[in-house]
């Protein structure tokens, strides 16, 4: 039964039933941004879907920490980036979110949102002009300003106060991107590395996994990672 959308995901939607809204990140991507789409939305296989509603996880996966773990963790299909939700969300050691992490999350969507509207553009090439140095369009620039505010408010939420991020035009393998500079951004990575080794060491003290096979590797799994709402799916 195709034509009825096929598989029908029932825990993807008893997931997001109370809500009005939920995050949605398109699986495979250049950009790797989230969005906010209605709960009421048919929501396609393609999409990875978040069951939360809230400004502050909004911000949070729109962040530049989030954005290195998942491309660092993530694979790729062609040249973009395939959105894993087991090595890229589950993995990914979450903080205590602050109102700070709410208010620019909230901020960023509705200036984005205005823009995007304004210039009759997609999240593509909307981002194509913030990474482009070029670009000194007063809207563009206002959202660069904003993703390095939310950065520093994500930052602080994990007590790394210490860190320079240095945001500017740099290299990156996807190539000229507005974002950290190279050595914080590796120190962020190491952070989130170590984090989520610490959690995982509290849950197995906990008792909540069994007891891990071994592999010769160290497993990255975050304590307290949501689930995506896909049991029984």
């Amino acid at each position: 039964m195709w034509w009825q959308f096929g598989e029908r995901r029932p825990g993807l939607y008893r997931a997001i039933a109370p809500l009005q809204r939920c995050i949605a990140i398109t699986q495979v991507s250049n950009i790797v941004y989230p969005m906010f789409a209605s709960a009421d939305f048919v929501l396609d296989q393609q999409v990875v879907v978040f069951a939360y509603d809230d400004d502050a996880h909004f911000g949070l996966l729109s962040s530049c920490v989030h954005w290195w773990w998942v491309v660092t963790h993530g694979s790729t299909h062609e040249t973009r980036v395939r959105y894993t939700p087991t090595d890229c969300f589950e993995t990914f050691a979450q903080p205590e979110l602050t109102p700070a992490v709410a208010e620019l999350g909230a901020r960023l969507h509705d200036h984005r949102s205005a823009l995007m509207l304004d210039r009759h553009e997609g999240l593509t090439k909307t981002y194509n002009r913030v990474h482009d140095p070029e670009d000194s369009s007063d809207d563009i620039v206002e959202l660069r300003q904003i993703h390095v505010a939310l950065d520093h408010a994500v930052r602080d939420t994990y007590g790394w106060e210490d860190l320079v991020l240095d945001h500017d035009f740099h290299e990156t393998k996807f190539g000229t991107r507005f974002t950290l500079a190279p050595v914080p951004r590796q120190e962020v990575l190491d952070r989130l590395v170590e984090l989520n080794h610490e959690r995982y060491g509290n849950e197995l003290r906990r008792g909540l996994h069994g007891k891990p096979k071994s592999t010769g590797k160290r497993t990255l799994v975050a304590e307290g990672a949501m689930t995506l709402g896909f049991d029984g799916v």
